[in-house]
């Protein structure tokens, strides 16, 4: 979904929202994808990206954020 807005400046504001496939950390487990397909981990509330070909827990990577200094 994208939607536009004018901000206080006049120019216009995009906002774009979209949403991950969802799935447990065994359904994760048994998927078969290209390397780079991305998901919602809902066992670890993380985003996941497919780093490995192979059906495996260790062909994937959670995103984990870093405090701002």
């Amino acid at each position: 979904m994208v939607a536009g807005t004018t901000g206080g400046s006049g120019d216009i504001i995009y906002a774009v929202h979209f949403e991950l496939p969802k799935r447990t950390k065994a359904e994760k487990a048994l998927m078969v994808g290209p390397v780079g397909m991305v998901i919602y981990d809902t066992t670890a509330n993380k985003i996941s990206v497919k780093t490995n070909a192979a059906t495996a827990i260790g062909s994937w990577e959670l995103v984990t954020s870093v405090a701002d200094s």
